[in-house]
């Protein structure tokens, strides 16, 4: 069973995004999966920094859209972005000098506290707005 599972209650109506907040659902399952299979430390770094570096490329994509049609909740949801971003570098150093399991699995517990919750009120917040002429739509 995966640790997050995608639910269609979770879309923003815009396809795009919706195909990246799938992927990001996805890549953390897989790093779950890693860390509970006791895969080596190499493999744990690969999902560690995919996801990472994933994370990072869709949240330029959703910024852009936002600009775009002048969401006026930009700056504050760039702010929660910035955050997520900042403690996915953090536990990336610490996972660059340590044990990767326990920094994995903190990584997994951000990710499966924060993603749900953000798309769900944060995203939520831009539907009107960000899905008006956007691909897909």
């Amino acid at each position: 069973m995966p640790l997050m599972p995608w639910t269609e209650d979770l879309s923003v109506g815009v396809e795009e995004l919706d195909a990246d907040h799938r992927q990001l659902f996805a890549m953390v399952n897989a790093l779950f999966d890693a860390v509970e299979g006791g895969s080596s430390g190499d493999l744990l770094a690969a999902f560690f920094d995919a996801l990472v570096d994933y994370t990072r490329d869709h949240f330029a994509r959703e910024e852009a859209l936002m600009a775009a049609c002048h969401y006026p909740g930009l700056p504050s949801h760039r702010m929660e972005h910035f955050q997520l971003a900042e403690r996915g570098h953090q536990l990336r150093g610490q996972f660059l000098l340590g044990d990767a399991e326990p920094v994995s699995r903190d990584l997994l517990g951000l990710f499966n506290g924060w993603l749900t919750t953000h798309i769900r009120i944060t995203d939520g917040a831009y539907i009107g707005c960000v899905g008006v002429g956007a691909a897909g739509n």
